[in-house]
């Protein structure tokens, strides 16, 4: 379920103010006829238009995973950079098949696009 309020402020302090965006949220949509399809986002890639070129793209790839009272955090952190490749591969591909015309092109064909990733301590449970 959802974090209770006391987790978000710890979350908050120690990701220091950094929104996560849509990153383990829940994605998905319920119809008309009541069918639902939802799933929770933890692998992502948003896109948004760029506020310094007019044909480039601000890129921000989530990634992440269950950390429990055993994890390594060395082990959990290799896993997050693992699962966020293929994301990243995915957004390169894109980019470079805009024709060269953004910003996201010419970074992806550097292999410059980053991985927004950052060590963060655990919460101690008790």
């Amino acid at each position: 379920g959802a974090p209770k309020r006391r987790t978000m402020e710890i979350l908050h302090d120690m990701e220091e103010s950094v929104s996560r965006g849509p990153y383990s949220g829940c994605l998905g949509y319920i119809g008309l006829n009541g069918h639902m399809d939802m799933n929770i986002v933890i692998r992502s890639a948003v896109l948004t238009p760029s506020s310094s070129y007019n044909s480039a793209w601000d890129v921000r790839i989530g990634a992440g995973g269950a950390i429990t009272a055993l994890s390594e955090s060395d082990d959990e952190y290799d896993e997050m950079l693992l699962k966020a490749r293929a994301v990243k591969e995915s957004v390169e591909l894109w980019a470079s098949r805009s024709n060269g015309k953004s910003a996201a092109a010419a970074a992806a064909q550097e292999n410059q696009i980053p991985i927004e990733a950052q060590r963060r301590t655990p919460i101690d449970a008790r």
